[in-house]
């Protein structure tokens, strides 16, 4: 059964509709869900931006920070329970017949929770988000997310996958990789990332799209499989693509992450910590990459 469902009006120039299985492998902390929402709403939030941004009217239209913070009059969303949201851009609201962004999220963790061979095959992408868990850890759910990733490309040619964060690391698994704790300690830095186990070397068949001394692989892609290997990289040829830091994360956000795990990262990696959250993370135009990979 699915967790929720929201609708969001893409751009004008868009020549279909999207839909997008959100698998949510975590909640956020308190702090974090009181003030945005749980990973749907984040997400929803980062893709409203997204859209936004690739608007013609961006330029002069603020971008939304969370749902619960912009209740503007420029966006009008329901989810499946017909709840308004704040989510809904608008630049021509005389085309009512404007193509959407459907996105469905399901709980892995706490329902077992998984969408079916018909949403598999009516949808564009599916994208994993980041968890506090270990990619690597024996948990049954773990076990049957792995499992069930390492499925989709067989059974789903054409359907895309995003992995975020431990999502990144889940994908590695799934297709022959491995995610171990790193014997370097934590990493903090651009695009948000706050991880202590990575993804040491890439899975067969997939191109690195980044490393740091401390981490070998910050994310990587795999094209589809009728895309030559030697021929340049386009969007569109992208079957799975990862990163290992958030796009979704704002400063905000991970002010308050950093403030409920001040007692693991010890003084020294939280001041690090605390000066790359307020850095400039182009979360916003990954999120547009993201979206035209999946055709907007």
């Amino acid at each position: 059964m699915a967790h929720r469902t929201t609708t969001l009006q893409l751009p004008a120039s868009s020549e279909a509709s999207l839909r997008l299985i959100v698998l949510l492998a975590d909640t956020p902390n308190p702090a974090v869900k009181a003030a945005h929402g749980d990973y749907h709403d984040i997400f929803t939030t980062l893709f409203q931006a997204a859209i936004l941004a690739a608007s013609p009217s961006s330029a002069s239209s603020p971008l939304p920070t969370s749902l619960a913070s912009d209740p503007s009059n420029a966006f009008s969303a329901c989810d499946s329970s017909g709840i308004p949201l704040a989510v809904q851009h608008r630049d021509d609201d005389s085309n009512p017949a404007r193509h959407t962004l459907t996105i469905t999220s399901y709980d892995v963790v706490n329902s077992a929770s998984y969408p079916s061979p018909a949403e598999l095959s009516s949808s564009t992408g599916l994208l994993i988000t980041g968890s506090a868990a270990s990619a690597y850890a024996d948990l049954p759910w773990i076990t049957s997310l792995t499992s069930f990733i390492s499925t989709l490309p067989t059974s789903y040619p054409l359907l895309k996958i995003v992995g975020i964060c431990f999502g990144h690391q889940i994908v590695a698994r799934a297709f022959g990789g491995e995610c171990v704790k790193n014997g370097k300690g934590w990493e903090v830095g651009t695009i948000h990332q706050m991880h202590q186990d990575h993804v040491p070397s890439l899975p067969p068949g997939f191109s690195s799209l980044g490393s740091t001394p401390i981490c070998p692989v910050h994310g990587m892609l795999r094209r589809l499989p009728s895309v030559a290997p030697s021929s340049p990289v386009e969007l569109a040829d992208i079957q799975v693509l990862t990163l290992q830091g958030h796009p979704e994360f704002t400063p905000d956000i991970v002010g308050k992450i950093i403030d409920a795990r001040e007692g693991v990262f010890g003084p020294e990696l939280t001041e690090q910590s605390r000066k790359h959250a307020e850095e400039h993370d182009e979360g916003v135009m990954i999120a547009e990459v993201i979206l035209r990979m999946l055709g907007m």
